[in-house]
């Protein structure tokens, strides 16, 4: 699942691995830098995401569901 909100970002939702070594079930890729952060830890989203909403474009506000 992926989303474009209005700060020319994309955020994704599964099980993912970033290129670090990191784990994550949300992560958000900023186009200016090319780079990818974890959203949220590992015990806030404990198992990997199947359904995810950015609310109204803004990835601070995520609505996450999943296993």
């Amino acid at each position: 699942m992926v989303q474009q909100d209005k700060r020319d970002t994309i955020v994704v939702a599964g099980s993912l691995a970033l290129a670090d070594g990191t784990g994550a079930n949300v992560a958000e890729f900023t186009i200016a830098n090319s780079t990818w952060a974890a959203v949220g830890s590992s015990s806030q989203l404990p198992g990997p995401v199947t359904a995810m909403e950015v609310d109204d474009g803004n990835s601070s506000s995520i609505f996450a569901a999943g296993q």
